[in-house]
Formats: structure tokens, C-alpha cells, sequence
């Protein structure tokens, strides 16, 4: 019996230190020793649901419940196994079991409440929800989960009698903050909603979904009867009064404008020019200092910068491989850099030291050596793989890395060239030290920079350091492309209110003011595919360019 005890420390000792492989040969061994421990093979289900082998997992569940049938921890665990392989219907047999066993067992109650929402019954979840609220007053998670539920599926009334039984301390979360505004917003409080959003703002002035939030929450107040015409106008005096001269409060009039009465007046070109000066953040270099060096004033840098806009699944990754190994281009491959411009980047690379900089920019940037390395800002996790850069030429067996080294060495000699070093210098120099590694001369006079989807406040960054940048973006037949866009989140089961999000923002993001102020072309993709060498002449003399073979073929890196 003591070794048993000794076995079954040990195997939970690694259990807990995720030592899972380790973990499962002292429960293996425990289970042939005392076949009918439930511990052991409730341990060894654990360890297949932590590794997600769900059919092991279920197999040492059924043999535990045969020998338990009215332990309601074995249910539960069943049912959370179920849950996590997908199949909630089958979840919700072992919950209601365990809540059998056990009308006091608490989690039970919230995972049965998960399930339950997961198959459509919202009504009986939140019978489930409300149980285990009051056993559990203390889990603020779980009542943000069942709060959601709610508002997700317009039970705003729900959601105030709920929020009302909590007590005023669960709202000094912001989550929770977040949670009441949605709420008083449902139910048509715009000025209530709006209170709870500007107390979230008093927490972090940086956090954009919020003014977003409160342009929505704005608009709809505009558009309700018996609210003041002036409304947004004061309210916007009061957001100023809060965030002083956050770019982000610039960046949502601009917005807000966009589909709003205020559009009389340019809201674009007047946060464009309260945007944060490109040299708010800057590193001087001069002959004294010890960092520089031998400076090199010879160096040639492009001049121009032409930007590659997305439009709902329309190409535009296509189009980058065509403009890719065009000698008058530098480019990084696919989307690398698009979030460069993003809040918070040149904050995580600015150093006053060269050096660090560099490094500070390698880890940020490692996907550049190693296409699954984490995904940059701005890029979607697993990006580099899924677009196959990991696996290319004509028998897959190359990869898109450049050489660690060398590019280091190349963009801190680019670096030490400076007079002074900003966000957007920083960029160019990081395209011309990408250039170099690749063994290619840096006299490009372009850089094709696939910003992709940027934010307010990355676009109106970019646009702070190259006033003169080029906008490109392509297009394909309206239907085809709309369809494109909205069905993957109807196959990812979204709700009916983000594919109508989806959809507007389909929409607004083709109507920019941003097309009328640059030079802007949109290519159609229909036209690259059928009149390629006509419609690569016709970019090419946009661009200021010559036309090149290497326009014709579909590549990165060459």
C-alpha cells in the first residue's frame, strides 16, 4: 500500500510540473499494480486531454466510470473531454450525470451551462449560468462567460438583472465596465453606455476597441429619436477632457465622421495633422558619439513607397509575388512587416544603443530567419507556414530564412549611417539591410511595403513618416469577393452579428478618404490573370518603373 501511495505522489508531482510523458508511465505502472484505483486512470485520461488524444482519454474515462459510476468528478471529466473533441451533445449526458451525483457540484453546473451553449439552448444555460453564480460568487471569469452568452445573443434585459445581483465592487473591472456599457447600449442607455466606456478609457487611454465602441454606441444615439443633433460634438469635448491628446481620440472623429453628418468638416486631413510628429521618438546621431563610427555618406536609400492595401481576399499576396525580384524593389515576403506602424513596435525596438536596437529587432522579427518562428504585430499567427514559406521551389524542400548574421551586421552598419534615426528611417534601413543579406546591390529606388490591413493608428502612422507614400490595392469581381470575404466567418460558426460587422467593414474599408488624398490605383485581379502584360505595363508606369521579366512569374525571393 505504500509504494502504491509513493507511486501515486509521484505521478501527480509530475503531473503538475506538466511532466506528461513522465507522468503517464508512474499511472501506467500504478494502474497494472491496482487495475481498480480510479485515480490512476482518471490521471491517465487527464494526461490524454492535456496532449489531445481524445479517443486514449475517453477509452481510461469509460473504464473509471465503470468502476465509479457515481463519482461526479469522473463525469465531469468525461463531459470536459467530450467538450474539447467537439461534440458538446455527447458532453452534456456526462454533466447532467455528474449534476445527478452531485446537485452541489459547482463546475458541473458551469461546464453543463458551456455545453448547453454550445448547442443552441441559451435559455437553459443560463439557467445552469445562474446556479453556479450563486455557488461560486467569487469567479468574476465565469460571470464575464455567461454575460457574454447573453449579450451575444441580445438578452440585454438578462444581462442588467444579472449585473445588478454582482454588487457595484465587480465593477471596477474594466472587463466587467466593457460588459455593463454593451448592456445599457442594448437596451438603448446610450448615455449610461457611454459613462461605463469613458471609466474603461480612464484605466487605459491606449485601448482602441473602446473608442471604437463608443463611435458605434455614438452613431446610434445620433440616429435614435429626441437625441440632441450636438450630441457626438459635446461628447467629443468630453473625450478630450479625458484623454488630452491621445492620436486615438483623432483617429475616431476621423472615423466616426466617415458615415456621420459631421463629414462637413475633414476630419481625415485634421487627424493626419494632429498625428504625433515622426520624431517623437528619436535616436540623434552625430561625429562624437561613440556608436557611430566611420560613417558611410554615400549610401543610397529608395525614395519611394508604394503600399499594398488588402481588400477582402482579392489577391493582393498574388500581387506581391509578381512584384517580388523586380530589380527596382525592395520587399520583404508576404506580410511580414505589416504591422510595423503598429501602437507600441518602435517602442519595443527603440533603444539608445545600436546594438540593441538590432536585437531588439531580430526577436521581434524572427520569422525573417525561421518561417515558424511567432508571428510578428500586425501578422496572423502562423501566417508564414500556412502560406507555404516554409516549404518552397519546385520540390518544397526550401525555405524563406535569410541568414541571421548577416542581416544583423548589414542593418547595424545601415544604422550607423544615420544623422538620426526614427520609426521610418528604421523601416527603410530594414529593408535595405533585408536586400543585402539577400547578396543584392541596395539601389532600389522603391520599397513595396504590404501593409495589408492596418489600423487607424498604424495607417496614420505610416502616413506621418512618408507623406508621399503610393497606395495600392486589388480588387475582383464585387460578388465573388464579398462572398469570399463573409463565408469564412460563416464556416468558423460566427455570430450573425460579426458577419454583418464583417460585412460593413467590407465595405468602408474600399471607401477611404485616404484614396482621394494619395496617388491610389486599384488593379483588378481578373485583369492581371487575363491582360498580364497590359496591366503590369500600366503599374509599372504608375509606379515609376520599367517594366521587368520578373513581373510574369509568381515568386518570393526569386
Amino acid at each position: 500500500m505504500r509504494n502504491l501511495q509513493t507511486l501515486f505522489e509521484k505521478g501527480q508531482r509530475l503531473l503538475r510540473d506538466r511532466e506528461f510523458k513522465k507522468a503517464e508511465l508512474v499511472f501506467l505502472k500504478l494502474n497494472k499494480l491496482a487495475p481498480n484505483v480510479t485515480q490512476a486512470l482518471e490521471a491517465l485520461g487527464i494526461i490524454a486531454l492535456e496532449t489531445r488524444n481524445f479517443s486514449q482519454a475517453k477509452k481510461y474515462l469509460l473504464k473509471a466510470i465503470k468502476i465509479a459510476p457515481s463519482s461526479e468528478e469522473l463525469q465531469n471529466l468525461m463531459g470536459t473531454i467530450l467538450q474539447a473533441n467537439g461534440t458538446p451533445h455527447e458532453a452534456i449526458i456526462y454533466f447532467e450525470r455528474a449534476i445527478i451525483s452531485n446537485g452541489s457540484y459547482s463546475n458541473a453546473h458551469y461546464n453543463y451551462a458551456r455545453s448547453l451553449v454550445e448547442t443552441g439552448s441559451i435559455v437553459m444555460a443560463s439557467k445552469y449560468f445562474s446556479i453556479y453564480s450563486k455557488q461560486k460568487p467569487n469567479d468574476f471569469d465565469a460571470h464575464i462567460t455567461y454575460l457574454e452568452v447573453l449579450l451575444n445573443n441580445s438578452a440585454h434585459q438578462k444581462a442588467e438583472e444579472f449585473l445588478g445581483s454582482l454588487g457595484s465592487r465587480a465593477f471596477l473591472n474594466a472587463r466587467f465596465l466593457n460588459l455593463l456599457a454593451r448592456t445599457s447600449a442594448g437596451l438603448g442607455e446610450y448615455e449610461r453606455s457611454l459613462e461605463n466606456f469613458y471609466s474603461i478609457l480612464k484605466q487605459n487611454l491606449n485601448d482602441w476597441m473602446t473608442y471604437k465602441k463608443i463611435g458605434i454606441v455614438l452613431k446610434a444615439a445620433e440616429i435614435s429619436q429626441g437625441v440632441r443633433k450636438n450630441n457626438a460634438s459635446n461628447q467629443f469635448h468630453r473625450i478630450r477632457s479625458i484623454v488630452l491628446n491621445a492620436p486615438q481620440v483623432n483617429l475616431l472623429e476621423y472615423w466616426f465622421s466617415s458615415f456621420s453628418h459631421l463629414e462637413q468638416k475633414d476630419y481625415f486631413q485634421l487627424a493626419l495633422r494632429r498625428f504625433p510628429e515622426p520624431d517623437s521618438k528619436v535616436l540623434v546621431l552625430d561625429a562624437k558619439s561613440p556608436i557611430v563610427g566611420q560613417k558611410n555618406k554615400q549610401v543610397k536609400e529608395p525614395k519611394n513607397v508604394v503600399a499594398l492595401l488588402h481588400w477582402g481576399r482579392s489577391g493582393t499576396g498574388f500581387l506581391h509575388s509578381l512584384v517580388d525580384n523586380h530589380p527596382e524593389v525592395i520587399t520583404d515576403p508576404g506580410q511580414y512587416c505589416a504591422g510595423f506602424f503598429e501602437k507600441n513596435v518602435w517602442d519595443n525596438i527603440f533603444s539608445e544603443d545600436l546594438q540593441q536596437m538590432v536585437q531588439n529587432c531580430t526577436e521581434m522579427y524572427e520569422i525573417f530567419f525561421n518561417p515558424e518562428a511567432k508571428s510578428p504585430p500586425g501578422v496572423v499567427l502562423g501566417h508564414a507556414t500556412s502560406e507555404g514559406y516554409g516549404a518552397m521551389g519546385q520540390n518544397k524542400n526550401q525555405s524563406l530564412r535569410i541568414d541571421q548574421r548577416i542581416f544583423e551586421k548589414c542593418l547595424l552598419d545601415q544604422l550607423r549611417c544615420r544623422d538620426k534615426i526614427n520609426q521610418g528611417i528604421f523601416f527603410k534601413c530594414l529593408h535595405i539591410a533585408y536586400q543585402q543579406t539577400l547578396g543584392k546591390t541596395p539601389d532600389a529606388s522603391h520599397i513595396f511595403y504590404h501593409i495589408h490591413s492596418p489600423t487607424r493608428y498604424a495607417l496614420f502612422n505610416f502616413l506621418s513618416h512618408f507623406p508621399k507614400a503610393k497606395f495600392l490595392m486589388t480588387v475582383r469581381e464585387p460578388i465573388q469577393n464579398f462572398e469570399s470575404w463573409v463565408s469564412t466567418a460563416v464556416q468558423e460558426k460566427q455570430s450573425y452579428e460579426f458577419v454583418v460587422e464583417r460585412a460593413a467593414n467590407f465595405l468602408f474599408e474600399f471607401d477611404q478618404k485616404l484614396f482621394s488624398r494619395f496617388s491610389s490605383r486599384g488593379i483588378k485581379l481578373e485583369d492581371i490573370k487575363v491582360k498580364t502584360s497590359e496591366t503590369m505595363t500600366a503599374m509599372c508606369r504608375w509606379m515609376e518603373i520599367e517594366t521587368s521579366n520578373t513581373l510574369f512569374e509568381s515568386s518570393f525571393r526569386g
